[in-house]
């Protein structure tokens, strides 16, 4: 082994993991070695290949360094806070001279889409300051770890930095890997624009969420969990019954009655929106879900719809939670933390958080891969205006929606999958994208099956019939019903009424965070008056900005997650420009921070009320009552 090569295992073992690199080791024995060394005429070495008689030089065969420091001189004047997603290591110069340009602020986001070139530039050229374990940099390689660059850049974007995300294609390698250079850059853009529908919805529904937090809490005590939900089923075998996941696109009313054939033979999760057409054709299902808490209640009007089980996000809509005569399971959900951080305290279990892609169809679909199934059938998952018409018959107020939504929204056409066209918009096709990246996620553990009669086609599935998958998957009968009655109760009566008593006690939390706001607020106007006067030298302007570091660490504080639930507009407001002004002074930098927590401030007051005229009734009825 080369220096060079023992230098980049050590680092790549440092910087992720023992997993990582065992399979890093498992591909060295596996390697075709159709990769190879070139020198150059300057004596410097490349990477080649040959490809269909072709021979691809991953590198200038003159002056590599050079022409390395040219490509990556492109990225020397990025905004702090940029991500920036790398497709290709090559032979990791240009990384080595990208990262001169990047400060602390700045991530850079690899995906090596072959396994040959990782493995010779690791034996060949330094990577040791790529990988460095300070450095702001993560990898993923084919063969080795390549789900998880989607699952990286999910965790890295946020409300300030979406729109800082930028491609860096190396050279030769969007023409020698076609095809996964448009997958890697299709799903850069559906992740950011994904988190961009996600921010819209958070901020425009943001005070209805935190109000319907606090209405359903009380069932959430009473009710379980979705973490509950997948414990019971860890114990079952799916082998021969697949989930079959009902949403309510146009075309379910061509085949819904063939679901009958399905009972007792299949895991039937239900989309909020479908209910009533299955309770119409008597359909039974096992499990409903609605997480939208804007969800009007005419989708409801049939009181049998509410016989049913349901999963519910914490903030569904809060008429669900007090019709709903089944069991309730909860997830914990943007806003809720704190609260839910109380309950693990007191009974030790985490409720755990479902993962969507923005409808509840997504929701259905992680539920049905978390409980374990390994063949998904789906139905009704049109993502297009079949027809003309966007929902299952029996939804006129959503249709007469929809048309008014349409004449404001982006209009596509998407292949459909009888081979012709149907138009789509941007929000149902974003939604399809989410489904093509989780079926190539789960490729290797999950078959999904499209049964849906017409629509988008959607890459990854088999397409089938509805009768066809029906007959060839529904192979073994079991009482799910029976399984989902015996999960367990969150919390026990006696651990429901101290948590009561926890809740009723959270003024003193909000005393204590109201009086650590104002102090930063006094912080921020004496580093202000210090700035405005140039004093920059003084040792009390350092010990300033050493407390402005401890003020922004305000908001990991408890009940800071729901208080930013009532202010959420007014703080993405006051802060949205730090990432994106090219030139902002250190002053206006803190009389944003300063107006921060004073909205905080203000959401702090309003939260307080709410919590008064929705939980605190509540709560003391549960009391008064024995917590029956």
């Amino acid at each position: 082994m080369t220096e060079v090569q023992s230098r980049n295992e050590e680092a790549i073992n440092n910087k992720f993991g023992e997993k990582f690199y065992q399979k890093y080791q498992e591909l060295q024995k596996q390697s075709n070695n159709r990769c190879y060394i070139q020198t150059c005429a300057n004596g410097q070495t490349i990477i080649c290949q040959v490809r269909d008689n072709y021979e691809w030089r991953m590198n200038s065969v003159h002056d590599p360094d050079r022409a390395a420091k040219f490509f990556a001189e492109r990225y020397k004047d990025l905004r702090d806070y940029a991500v920036i997603c790398v497709f290709g290591l090559s032979d990791g110069r240009v990384l080595n001279q990208l990262l001169k340009y990047c400060n602390d602020t700045q991530i850079i986001l690899i995906y090596e889409p072959d396994t040959d070139i990782f493995l010779t530039t690791m034996k060949n050229f330094p990577l040791d300051k790529v990988f460095a374990k300070n450095a702001n940099v993560s990898l993923a390689v084919k063969g080795i770890n390549e789900k998880d660059f989607g699952r990286l850049l999910q965790a890295v974007i946020n409300d300030q930095n979406w729109r800082l995300v930028t491609d860096c294609i190396l050279p030769n390698y969007d023409i020698i890997y076609t095809k996964e250079c448009k997958e890697f850059i299709d799903l850069m853009r559906y992740i950011s624009r994904n988190h961009m529908l996600m921010k819209n919805t958070k901020v425009s529904s943001s005070p209805l969420m935190g109000d319907h937090t606090l209405s359903n809490l009380p069932y959430v005590l009473r009710g379980s969990s979705i973490n509950e939900l997948k414990k019971q089923f860890e114990q079952i075998d799916m082998e021969g019954t697949p989930a079959i996941i009902v949403s309510a696109g146009p075309s379910l009313d061509r085949n819904i009655r063939e679901l009958k054939k399905a009972e007792g033979r299949a895991f039937v999760i239900a989309v909020d929106s479908a209910l009533k057409a299955l309770v119409r054709e008597k359909i039974h299902f096992q499990m409903a879900i609605s997480v939208d808490p804007r969800k009007p209640e005419y989708v409801f009007a049939d009181d049998r719809v509410y016989e049913y089980p349901y999963v519910l996000s914490s903030y569904s809509a809060d008429f669900l939670a007090r019709e709903i005569r089944g069991r309730l399971f909860f997830d914990s959900s943007f806003g809720s933390g704190t609260l839910h951080k109380i309950i693990k305290q007191v009974t030790g279990k985490e409720l755990g958080m479902m993962r969507s892609g923005g409808s509840v169809a997504t929701n259905a679909f992680w539920i049905a891969t978390e409980l374990g199934f390994r063949e998904i059938i789906l139905v009704g998952q049109d993502l297009a205006f079949t027809d003309g018409r966007g929902h299952v018959t029996g939804f006129a107020e959503s249709e007469q929606a929809n048309r008014k939504l349409a004449e404001n929204s982006s209009h596509m056409v998407v292949k459909a999958m009888d081979g012709g066209w149907l138009t789509t918009d941007i929000q149902m096709d974003n939604y399809r994208q989410w489904f093509e990246t989780k079926i190539q996620e789960q490729k290797d553990t999950v078959t999904v099956y499209n049964a849906t009669a017409a629509g988008a086609r959607i890459d990854g599935t088999i397409e089938i019939s509805l009768n066809d998958a029906i007959a060839r998957l529904c192979r073994k009968e079991r009482d799910f019903d029976q399984i989902i009655a015996d999960v367990p109760d969150l919390a026990t009566k006696a651990e429901q009424e101290e948590l009561c008593e926890k809740y009723m006690g959270y003024e003193s939390e909000f005393d204590r965070l109201r009086e650590k706001l104002q102090e930063g607020i006094a912080v921020y106007d004496r580093f202000l008056a210090l700035e405005h006067q140039k004093n920059r030298d003084q040792a009390e302007y350092r010990e300033l900005l050493e407390k402005i570091k401890e003020i922004n660490e305000l908001e990991k504080e408890d009940y800071m997650d729901l208080i930013g639930m009532y202010t959420q507009e007014e703080t993405y407001n006051a802060t949205a420009d730090i990432y994106l002004a090219k030139e902002l002074t250190i002053a206006e930098i803190a009389e944003r921070g300063r107006r921060l927590l004073q909205e905080y401030i203000k959401g702090m007051e309003i939260c307080r009320e709410h919590i008064e005229r929705i939980l605190m009734p509540e709560l003391k009825k549960m009391c008064r009552d024995g917590l029956e």
